[in-house]
């Protein structure tokens, strides 16, 4: 029996909400890492927050990371590898018809495993945002469903300490 819920967010949502159509925000401009878990903390009752590779967590950044949240009593709850602000992702990551950029989003997915370790994280979740495809029937699905099970199988291989999530929205 659970006896105790925890509540958590995605980070970015307390900086200036970019998004694909306004690379640059609609608020007054990005904030850093401190300032958003500053504002984060003020949240009554968050236990945690979701944190993009690359964005917030790096090889350099790590250990400054997990000391940020310490100190705010808080922790990463997922880390979220980025595939899908690249151009390099436009035709798909995990799924893409193209053997060399299925193997980069896998690097991508095992080094966020390894900074979602370094944090102290249990979880990352893997949202290929761009499956490779705009219109019904452009994409073999069978390859790529195919192509993302053994590239997520792969990854799963990497750490047994930290669990892969699949996120599936339609696009």
């Amino acid at each position: 029996m659970i006896d105790k819920y925890k509540f958590g967010a995605c980070l970015p949502v307390f900086s200036s909400c970019a998004d694909r159509f306004c690379l640059s925000g609609y608020g007054m401009g990005g904030k850093t890492i401190e300032e958003m878990l500053d504002l984060a903390v003020k949240v009554k009752e968050i236990d945690g927050l979701e944190i993009v590779g690359n964005w917030h967590v790096n090889d350099e950044t790590v250990d400054k990371v997990k000391k940020m949240f310490r100190e705010r009593k808080l922790e990463v709850c997922m880390v979220t590898p980025d595939l899908w602000t690249q151009a390099k992702w436009g035709k798909g990551s995990i799924g893409s018809p193209d053997a060399k950029t299925r193997q980069a989003a896998v690097k991508e997915i095992k080094k966020s495993m390894d900074w979602a370790a370094g944090v102290d994280c249990k979880y990352v979740d893997v949202w290929p945002g761009q499956d490779g495809y705009d219109y019904p029937f452009q994409a073999d699905y069978q390859d790529s469903w195919k192509w993302m099970r053994d590239g997520i199988a792969e990854c799963c291989e990497h750490r047994k300490d930290v669990k892969l999530l699949v996120e599936y929205k339609l696009k």
